[in-house]
């Protein structure tokens, strides 16, 4: 929980996570969201692996992906993420 009082459930969290990746949130909702990470394994975990995703999404990426590749990799993690 939040020291606000606010909490969020891993399924909310999900929902956001990308966002929270790009910094494209704002600063309470980032708290909110740091204060779950620090306790939930699992969104750390997810976490972890999206910021892998989107480091080889980039396109200044040491090893580019092909177009094709990188439209339905973006479009596979949009889709993870909404569940």
């Amino acid at each position: 929980m939040h020291s606000r009082g606010i909490s969020m459930k891993c399924k909310e969290i999900k929902k956001t996570l990308i966002d929270y990746i790009d910094g494209n949130i704002d600063n309470d909702l980032k708290m909110i969201l740091k204060e779950h990470l620090k306790h939930c394994k699992t969104c750390s975990e997810q976490v972890k692996l999206l910021n892998k995703v989107v480091e080889i999404y980039r396109e200044d990426s040491p090893f580019p992906l092909p177009d094709e590749m990188r439209k339905e990799l973006l479009k596979t993690v949009k889709k993870y993420c909404k569940k």
